[in-house]
């Protein structure tokens, strides 16, 4: 993000999973305590838990966790809501360290005069406990007076009415797993069955129409 996108919006909201911090380590560990305590099976013979390599694919393969845990572990649904259940309190407990992405601490820094605030499912002790290892400057729950959180939704409302308009269903998939979920660009094209190249070649048209569409919101895509 530059800072002369930074000046157009007035507030910042952020994604904590895969934007602020590299969190599928820790992620894996609570999920291989998850899956043992509903299946009483070692987490090691579940594929998508094996390696971090596997958990990031089926994670990208997933649209929702609830989907997820259905097809990678073909739990029932009465399993999937306990599994969502559980979450909260292992993920406080689990001491997997979440480092935050390079440049995080310079962006917050630099962004320093703007409200900013948090907008994700995980514990609010998780996030706070990460970004105080991590040095980052404290970014309040409540930070942004409610005008001024309209008015960056506003801005993500523009993005999004260009997704659902312009993109196709593997596009808007593309768009999701990179701008959302961060994943590499390798990843997503095991994880879609495409090259990397196709990957590459599909988000070069996305940030074309967005630029075309929405002048200046591709600046906050990054690469």
């Amino acid at each position: 993000m530059t800072m002369q996108a930074a000046q157009r919006d007035t507030a910042v909201i952020w994604d904590f999973d895969g934007t602020l911090v590299d969190s599928h380590r820790k992620n894996l560990q609570v999920n291989r305590t998850i899956i043992h305590r509903l299946t009483g099976r070692p987490a090691s013979s579940f594929a998508a838990l094996s390696s971090i390599e596997a958990y990031e694919l089926a994670v990208a393969r997933a649209r929702n966790w609830r989907e997820f845990y259905s097809r990678e572990f073909d739990l029932r649904d009465a399993d999937v809501e306990r599994a969502g259940q559980l979450w909260p309190a292992l993920q406080r407990s689990d001491p997997t360290p979440q480092a935050p992405f390079g440049g995080v601490r310079e962006t917050l820094e630099e962004l320093s005069d703007l409200p900013h605030g948090i907008l994700s499912q995980n514990d609010s002790l998780v996030i706070n406990e990460s970004l105080d290892a991590s040095g980052a400057p404290e970014l309040p729950a409540a930070a942004a007076s409610p005008d001024r959180a309209v008015d960056a939704r506003r801005v993500l409302k523009r993005c999004e009415a260009v997704i659902e308009r312009n993109f196709t269903p593997l596009q808007r998939r593309i768009f999701h797993l990179k701008h959302l979920r961060r994943q590499s660009i390798r990843t997503i094209a095991r994880a879609l069955g495409k090259s990397e190249d196709a990957i590459k070649a599909n988000l070069y048209r996305m940030r074309r129409s967005i630029a075309e569409e929405a002048p200046g919101l591709e600046t906050l895509l990054g690469r």
